[in-house]
């Protein structure tokens, strides 16, 4: 696991300094007001495409992997083409969604008619990034970890390169999201090319000439397990796109700066949960495949001493210096982000320790749980958000997103976790095996 996190942490690192370097050059170069308004541009179009994103990537590591080990070609050559297929479709219909209201949006939300045209451009990138996701569960299903990070830091540095060469030109809003939209375009091509590099090599033939038929038998299980999961990831999603848009709607496009910049301060240890997931995600599924429940939670009390602990500890240096790191990296004007970036470095230290979680979820099979934990805990955010919004401005959104999401969604998933643990009901007893292939090809 460590080898593997360290080749994503890699690409994820080149994207942590790119990202912080992005948020410091556009923070300095539009100020507080223009910053919140081209996060908004951003964020809008994204916060309605989580209403039409099937979220298929946990259904493609679980599927193509079960696939593979009953060594069932056609089948495991037909789920990349499904997945795809669900994404690009209902990417389309969400494109359409936004167009329709990206004028109002631009009238109320905005404050002025114009940007328009910047609210389509975000919407047709979403359209091109909407497959990434597959592409990533892919290259990850075969063990590409190195090209996945090739790919995330090539596109990091080329967006960064963007956004130096067209702010720093004058452009303003438009050249941020211009160039924010072009890098994000060429890492989900780039991804999508590798992915289907990685399923000729493995199954011997492109994603597109899989046949949908060949899974006919097996649709009604991966419905469930897809709904589920899309479900859940639509809540975790829409929450973490809604605090911007509502914060702008409550407080303003200043507060709305401040938060933005709060959040690529806590940007690391978000990046460093992701990597960890990812990588650990396909070893737990095939440990939960053994039936072992006391060895997976051996294992989960070793990730979370050795791996969370230490990492969360790591992730809140920074915690006391916050001010003057705010003030070094973005000026004076951005100093009242540093009560908004307290909250949700905490937050994160604590999601942090608790990395292993989300896997051993996906692996046991707790999709319910998760879809219903996440419908509690989004409403009561949301309602959160526009209650400490208006009052506190960016600090109030982070901390309702700190307590409700991070620290109430956490514990309510140890809890499920350690009593499915005691009542011996955490993950069920080996099905007859076939000899295992290998993922890496």
């Amino acid at each position: 696991m460590a080898r593997d996190a360290g080749k994503l942490g890699i690409g994820g690192a080149i994207v942590l300094v790119s990202g912080v370097a992005q948020a410091i050059i556009v923070a300095r170069a539009l100020g507080p007001r223009d910053f919140g308004i081209a996060a908004l541009i951003l964020s809008f179009p994204p916060l309605v495409f989580t209403f039409f994103d099937a979220q298929a990537a946990e259904a493609v590591v679980k599927y193509l992997g079960q696939f593979m080990v009953a060594r069932d070609r056609s089948k495991a050559l037909a789920v990349p083409k499904l997945a795809y297929t669900v994404d690009i479709g209902l990417a389309l219909l969400g494109f359409l969604v936004v167009a329709a209201s990206s004028p109002w949006v631009g009238q109320h939300l905005l404050g002025t008619g114009g940007y328009v045209e910047l609210l389509l451009l975000v919407a047709g990138t979403q359209v091109i990034v909407a497959p990434a996701d597959t592409s990533r569960a892919i290259l990850t299903s075969f063990g590409r970890f190195s090209g996945v990070a090739r790919v995330t830091g090539a596109a990091a540095i080329l967006r960064l390169g963007l956004v130096v060469a067209l702010v720093g030109s004058g452009g303003g809003i438009a050249a941020y999201v211009v160039a924010t939209c072009a890098g994000t375009a060429f890492e989900s091509l780039l991804m999508g090319w590798l992915a289907n590099r990685a399923v000729r090599d493995a199954l011997g033939g492109s994603w597109w000439t899989g046949r949908l038929a060949d899974v006919r038998g097996s649709v009604r299980e991966m419905g469930w397990f897809l709904l589920y999961t899309d479900l859940s990831s639509l809540v975790g999603v829409f929450v973490k796109q809604a605090d911007i848009v509502i914060l702008g709607m409550v407080a303003g496009p200043v507060q709305t700066g401040y938060y933005r910049l709060a959040r690529s301060l806590a940007t690391p240890a978000t990046s460093v949960i992701t990597t960890l997931q990812a990588v650990l995600y396909p070893q737990v599924a095939r440990l939960a495949a053994t039936g072992d429940a006391a060895a997976l939670m051996r294992r989960a009390r070793r990730w979370c001493l050795l791996g969370g602990v230490p990492l969360a500890a790591a992730s809140l240096v920074v915690f006391p210096f916050a001010p003057q790191v705010i003030r070094l990296l973005s000026g004076d004007d951005f100093v009242g982000a540093t009560a908004a970036a307290r909250w949700l470095l905490a937050g994160s230290a604590f999601v942090l320790t608790c990395f292993w979680l989300r896997p051993i979820q996906l692996a046991t099979g707790q999709v319910r749980f998760m879809f219903l934990n996440g419908v509690v805990l989004g409403v009561v955010s949301v309602a959160s958000f526009f209650a400490l919004g208006g009052p506190f401005g960016a600090a109030g959104v982070a901390a309702a997103r700190t307590v409700v999401a991070g620290v109430g969604g956490t514990s309510a998933g140890l809890w499920r976790l350690r009593s499915l643990s005691r009542s011996g009901r955490l993950v069920a007893g080996p099905e007859p095996a076939s000899p295992p292939v290998a993922l890496v090809s």
